[in-house]
């Protein structure tokens, strides 16, 4: 879905980024902290992020062999 190229993320690490986002989302919106759309926004923001240093990765690395 992400297209990673460098970043290889053990399935573990992959779970806990998506439904700790959503746990955590939930939890600040039952807290009254947020509003409903964090829910959505956090994990889509942590997606960004996680392709972001994919493409870091892919710009700094050393070259595929």
């Amino acid at each position: 879905m992400l297209r990673l190229r460098r970043a290889r993320l053990h399935w573990l690490v992959r779970a806990l980024y998506l439904e700790g986002a959503a746990v955590l989302g939930i939890v600040l919106y039952l807290a009254n902290a947020a509003s409903a759309w964090v829910i959505l926004a956090l994990p889509a923001a942590i997606a960004v992020a996680v392709k972001l240093y994919d493409m870091v990765l892919d710009a700094t690395g050393p070259p595929d062999t």
